[in-house]
This record gives structure tokens, C-alpha cells and sequence, in this order.
């Protein structure tokens, strides 16, 4: 048999590489995500606006011209079941959709750089609903590394 404390040395090692390993994993499996809306139409009046996740209902809020609401969320990717809808209503108009299915996204948004992290962008207009990609900054990271650029508009939803 070997030398017992060097036994228990290699326990050590190894449970403490299995749980820093395991720490990695789960945060990375619950990162924060986001998407964002933002008012595009430029004058008043306000988007009005309701949205409801699973069974939380966020409330009737109002989104001013150029303003814009985001949303945040735990990635859960072995649940994949992220759902957020929203009710809109802006001059006599009104859309109701879903922004966000995590299991069907509209588009993907990733950026190969650890420093910015993609995220979808709903913008309203006066003739409907676009989708793009935008990249937010990751604290900590290179200053000096370029920042991408937003993805081109694409039209998703009209208003009727």
C-alpha cells in the first residue's frame, strides 16, 4: 500500500479540480442573457406596452420615443424553454408576438471575442417590428479589441 497522507493529498487534488471544474460549468450553464426593445418610432405618442414570461406577468409600462427596455434572464441551455411575449399598442395600432423563444431564436447572436457578448434587438417603427443583433461590452475584458457592429434591421412584424 502507499503512504496514506500522500493518498489523501491526491483526494484533495482531485476533489478540489472536480469542484472548481463543476463551479465553471454551472456558470456558464446559468450565464445572464438579454434581449432589448427600443422605441425607433421618434416622437410621441409612447409604445405602450405589455409583456409575461411563463407565468409572471411584468405589467402595462410605456416606452418613450428612443427609449429602450431590457430584459434579462438566466440561460438555463439544458431547460431551453425561455418564452417572453409582448403586447403592444401605439397609435390605434396594436401587435402581439413573441420577442423571445429560446428554443426557436430568430437569429443568432454571437461574436467570436470574449469581451462582447451578442444579444438580440428589437426595434419599433412606425411600419412594424424589426429584429437585429447588437453586442454589448464585458466588464473586465480588452479595451483596445474592436467592437462589432449591429447586424442590418430586418423587418419580423407589421402592425396589423
Amino acid at each position: 500500500m502507499g503512504n496514506p497522507a500522500l493518498q489523501q493529498g491526491q483526494y484533495f487534488v482531485i476533489i478540489t479540480l472536480v469542484v472548481v471544474i463543476l463551479s465553471k460549468i454551472t456558470e456558464q450553464a446559468l450565464a445572464q442573457e438579454q434581449f432589448q426593445i427600443t422605441n425607433g418610432i421618434g416622437r410621441w405618442p409612447a409604445v405602450y406596452y405589455r409583456c409575461q414570461t411563463g407565468d409572471e406577468d411584468l405589467g402595462y409600462k410605456y416606452l418613450n420615443p428612443s427609449q429602450s427596455v431590457v430584459f434579462k434572464y438566466e440561460n438555463t441551455w439544458w431547460l431551453n424553454n425561455v418564452l417572453y411575449f409582448c403586447h403592444f399598442y401605439y397609435n390605434g395600432k396594436d401587435k402581439v408576438f413573441d420577442v423571445y423563444k429560446e428554443a426557436d431564436d430568430e437569429i443568432e447572436c454571437f461574436y467570436d471575442s470574449y469581451c462582447y457578448q451578442g444579444y438580440m434587438e428589437w426595434v419599433i417603427k412606425d411600419d412594424g417590428f424589426y429584429l437585429r443583433c447588437n453586442f454589448s461590452y464585458i466588464q473586465g475584458c480588452d479595451l483596445y479589441k474592436t467592437p462589432p457592429q449591429p447586424t442590418p434591421l430586418i423587418k419580423k412584424h407589421g402592425w396589423s
